[in-house]
């Protein structure tokens, strides 16, 4: 776990803070109709690995169907003050304003920690399921 070291003027006192950061346990996806067309539902488990201050980062989903492109948040001000160990669960419903024309048969999706040590992780929904890594 990488660590920020974070000194009081002078150097008189340091102190060593962990950045916030989590682990993806699992995600899935689920489309339904919608009076116009298609949205997704896209859930999240995680857990908490690195301890979230009091005002914690949130998830970022992006959404790629094709041509069609949609962002929404998930944990918003669900990890403040997670300890290490936690687990937690989110949906972000996405293109539910702009609904996709068709159920999609394949959409990529990656995940952001707004903030921490967590790097953007990608995910692949194709033929009901929902696996880590790029689309194919």
């Amino acid at each position: 776990m990488r660590s920020i070291f974070f000194c009081v003027v002078m150097l008189v006192a340091c102190e060593v803070r962990e950045r916030p950061a989590v682990r993806y346990l699992s995600v899935t996806t689920r489309a339904a109709p919608t009076a116009f067309g298609y949205e997704l539902s896209v859930t999240t488990e995680l857990e908490v690995i690195g301890r979230m201050p009091h005002v914690a980062p949130h998830v970022k989903v992006d959404a790629a169907c094709g041509n069609q492109t949609d962002t929404e948040n998930a944990f918003f001000m669900d990890l403040s003050d997670a300890q290490v160990g936690d687990r937690k669960v989110s949906t972000a419903k996405l293109f539910g304003m702009r609904e996709l024309p068709d159920a999609p048969g394949q959409c990529e999706f990656t995940l952001s920690l707004t903030e921490g040590a967590t790097g953007p992780e990608r995910f692949c929904y194709q033929n009901g399921a929902t696996t880590p890594g790029k689309c194919k």
